[in-house]
């Protein structure tokens, strides 16, 4: 992604975690919408994974098939999206609870 690109998508993803900390839940669509990035799938799939993640900072538990109903053209990739979020987050649960003791790994020391 050419630099202005990846520099209006910085600035659309701080605009879209911003409005969802303040209570606002922007569509990803809204906010791509008369952008130059408007059509573009990686910075669907960034705004996407980015709105999952707020949503999680923020107590909430985004669904999988809802985004597969809203973007049924990106099945395949929101699919290894969420797979790979769920191995990362798992990944460290079970290295920190693993043991059951006293004796459990910082998550400093864990290698993602």
């Amino acid at each position: 992604m050419p630099e202005s690109a990846q520099h209006i998508l910085d600035s659309i993803l701080d605009r879209q975690r911003q409005a969802m900390v303040n209570g606002e839940r922007p569509s990803v669509e809204s906010l791509l919408a008369g952008s130059p990035l408007e059509h573009d799938r990686e910075a669907l799939l960034d705004l996407v994974y980015n709105e999952v993640v707020v949503l999680e900072d923020l107590e909430e538990s985004p669904n999988l098939d809802d985004y597969l109903a809203r973007f049924p053209l990106l099945e395949q990739d929101l699919k290894v999206h969420f797979e790979i979020h769920r191995a990362v987050h798992g990944s460290l649960l079970e290295i920190t609870g693993a043991s059951g003791g006293d004796d459990t790994w910082p998550v400093d020391d864990v290698d993602v």
